[in-house]
């Protein structure tokens, strides 16, 4: 074979193994994230956009402990670093929600949120669990549990209590 023509069948072989990040359709719209299960409540609209976007549209915090900025999402390790929600999605298979984390440390990681397998639940409120943040265990939602709800097409608003 002609060297340019090896240099040639290199690069389309090597064209063809980039991948897109995967943005399974079950995660992409809006999500209530709330903190129902306490005497406060806290929650946040987030738009997990069809092109791997996340925005979060609004929020709700009776407890009058997180501020101005707040947002229930959040992740935070056994040291103390926190993480909130950034500006990127992706998803590894159907089960596996990936969020990049803007924490206080400087560094952005991964979030890897594990969803119920019934997507059924996607509309009553599922539980989601902090599988890992940059590959590392120990990493939990720290707040109050939480609950995700997938919103109607229509959209949805935190609970009544906050308006």
């Amino acid at each position: 074979m002609h060297r340019w023509a090896i240099v040639v069948v290199l690069a389309v072989a090597s064209c063809g193994d980039a991948t897109e990040p995967e943005q399974a359709e079950r995660f992409a719209g809006m999500w209530l994230v709330d903190q129902p299960f306490h005497a406060g409540y806290e929650a946040t609209v987030y738009e997990l956009g069809a092109g791997g976007d996340v925005r979060a549209l609004d929020a709700c915090d009776l407890s009058a402990v997180g501020g101005d900025d707040y947002v229930t999402g959040t992740v935070e390790s056994e040291s103390g670093v926190r993480c909130r929600f950034g500006s990127d999605w992706s998803s590894d298979g159907p089960d596996t929600l990936l969020i990049t984390g803007d924490c206080d440390d400087g560094r952005d990681r991964v979030v890897a949120l594990g969803f119920d397998s019934d997507t059924s639940l996607n509309s009553e409120g599922t539980l989601v669990v902090v599988d890992s943040v940059a590959g590392e265990s120990g990493w939990d939602h720290r707040d109050f549990d939480w609950q995700w709800t997938r919103c109607p097409t229509a959209g949805c608003e935190p609970v009544w209590v906050c308006r």
